[in-house]
């Protein structure tokens, strides 16, 4: 799943010794992330969404 984090939090990445990016990330769907969720510290962005978005600047690149 991708995540990114609510804006103006940052929240760590589990296991690692840095903070989840800005940007987001994709992440291996857990209880972690469900947590994070429910807490309203991440934002779990629709795969068709990023897809719609990454086919909308590649087009504004070749204009």
């Amino acid at each position: 799943m991708f995540v990114k984090p609510t804006p103006g939090r940052k929240v760590r990445h589990p296991g690692e010794d840095r903070f989840l990016s800005e940007k987001g990330e994709n992440v291996m769907d857990s209880f972690y992330w469900q947590r994070l969720k429910n807490n309203g510290d991440i934002i779990v962005m629709e795969i068709d969404n990023i897809q719609n978005k990454n086919i909308v600047k590649k087009g504004k690149e070749n204009d």
